[in-house]
Parts: C-alpha cells; sequence; structure tokens
C-alpha cells in the first residue's frame, strides 16, 4: 500500500443503457478501488470522436487512492470487462459499453505501451475539461494553468448538455 495519490478517471459509455452503466461504474470504483474524498461530476451528453456512432454520457472522478497507477489500470480493466468491454473486438475510438481512462495520477508522469499519464487528451477535451471543472474548479493542471484559465482559452463554448440527477 502507498501514501494516498490524487487521482482523475474519465467515464464514458454509449451502448446500453450508458446512464445506469455509469452511475454503477462509478459506485464500484468507489467500493472496490477504496477511493477516498471521492466527488463526482454530473453526467454529460456529448458528440462521439471517430466513426459514426451513438452520442457518449461522460462523467469524471476524483478521489484519492491507496495502489500505483498499474495496479489501478488493471482494477479499471476488470470493471470495463465487467459491463462487457472486450478490447480485443472493438474499433479504435469506436462504440463502447464503458470506457473508463486514467487522466490524472497525482502529479506522476509516465508514458509506455500500456499507460500514458496524465492523459494525452486531458488538455484538449471538452468532455474531460467540463466535467473536471465542476468538481475540481480550482485544480491546477499540468500544463501549469488553473483549469479555469484553460477552458477559457481553448474553448468558445464553455458548456455541456447535462442529464439532470
Amino acid at each position: 500500500m502507498i501514501a494516498p495519490q490524487f487521482c482523475c478517471l474519465s467515464l464514458g459509455a454509449n451502448l446500453g443503457n450508458a446512464v445506469k452503466t455509469i452511475y454503477q461504474a462509478i459506485d464500484m470504483l468507489q467500493k472496490t478501488l477504496n477511493i477516498t474524498n471521492i466527488k463526482a461530476s454530473s453526467l454529460y451528453i456529448t458528440p462521439p470522436l471517430g466513426p459514426p456512432q451513438p452520442k457518449y454520457i461522460n462523467a469524471v472522478v476524483t478521489g484519492f487512492i491507496n495502489i500505483p497507477a498499474k495496479q489501478l489500470l488493471d482494477e479499471i480493466h476488470s470493471i470495463e470487462k465487467y459491463f462487457g468491454r472486450n478490447r480485443s473486438q472493438e474499433v479504435r475510438w469506436g462504440p463502447r459499453p464503458l470506457d473508463i481512462d486514467i487522466v490524472i495520477y497525482n502529479n506522476h508522469n509516465q508514458k509506455n505501451t500500456l499507460l500514458e499519464i496524465p492523459h494525452p487528451g486531458l488538455l484538449e477535451r471538452e468532455f474531460i475539461l467540463i466535467p473536471l471543472q465542476e468538481i475540481e474548479p480550482n485544480l491546477i493542471l499540468p500544463n501549469g494553468l488553473s483549469i479555469n484559465k484553460h477552458i477559457k482559452t481553448i474553448f468558445r463554448n464553455t458548456s455541456l448538455p447535462k442529464i439532470s440527477s
């Protein structure tokens, strides 16, 4: 066990009952990974990247975890598999029953064939930044900017449609 590490996870789904899947996945993350001080964003409806497919339901979760990043990745893959994700048969950026990404893991920087932290899309993807800003409005991003300043710099419209809870 290691000292608690701040982590940010991005969740997305666009197959099956995506809203239910995201809520259940957040619950499973908290229970199986023992995330403390957990914060979960609202659910957002976002257009997909990649080939034609249904819109995504996205959310972001932050909290503190006391396992290494690689173990966190393994646990996330198990949760995705539980919800029906089969990585060996999917199309890049294609539809998914559940996708969970490690966006931030403390101030950790890592890049290998299995894992890249911070997530390479963190600084450009609205479906990560807008929900993250909702729950961590004072966060300083890996580029040194506050999340608020970064969002104002790169996006003209800083709102995404939300699903009411």
